[in-house]
């Protein structure tokens, strides 16, 4: 999360939804990333959810939040192929999406997970579950990000693209992996469907 306590204006940094990106564009503005306590490594969240940030902060329910929605199906994509790169998970021999969640899930929708890997296939809806929280379609965001920022003084800066997941080996994921994202990520479809940026 990233806020700016004169506007009381606040972003929520939803990992796998350009959380980088947002934090690169933001901080020179003025908005300021809190350090929220865990107790598990690495000891603090990279992207403390609403829930979180109201529990440490709870005057952030006066601000006006914004936060970023993808379609969950490309952000577990993008969080499988972020999960390679994380050298303890040992995915170096994953030969398939289907391998990836056979190795971290087990095939269980509900299976909870640890640390980093936790924060990137947790629901969506835990950083837009409240009435103050904008969601912001993915794709473009930058357009709106830039139209919230107008009075920060931001004048010609860009959103720079971070962490961008490259075009996969794999190819598209199979009707296996489609289903299990469907089931662990129901509440995002919902909510999508809900709000009308998901069919």
């Amino acid at each position: 999360m990233l806020f700016h306590k004169e506007s009381k204006v606040a972003f929520l940094l939803t990992p796998r939804c350009g959380s980088t990106s947002l934090r690169e564009y933001l901080e020179p503005l003025g908005f300021s990333y809190p350090l929220i306590r865990c107790e598990e490594e690495p000891f603090f969240r990279w992207h403390p959810t609403y829930e979180k940030c109201i529990e440490v902060y709870p005057n952030l329910k006066n601000y006006q939040m914004y936060a970023v929605f993808r379609d969950p199906i490309d952000r577990f994509i993008s969080g499988l192929m972020f999960a390679l790169t994380i050298k303890p998970l040992k995915l170096c021999t994953a030969k398939s999406y289907d391998d990836i969640v056979t190795q971290l899930f087990r095939w269980e929708p509900d299976r909870k997970l640890s640390g980093i890997t936790e924060e990137i296939f947790t629901p969506q809806v835990r950083w837009l579950c409240a009435e103050n929280v904008e969601p912001i379609p993915y794709y473009g965001f930058a357009t709106r990000v830039h139209e919230i920022t107008s009075g920060y003084n931001a004048g010609e800066s860009r959103i720079a693209r971070y962490n961008v997941t490259a075009a996969s080996k794999f190819g598209p994921p199979s009707e296996a992996v489609r289903e299990f994202a469907l089931k662990r990520f129901s509440e995002d479809y919902e909510f999508g469907r809900r709000i009308g940026l998901l069919v």
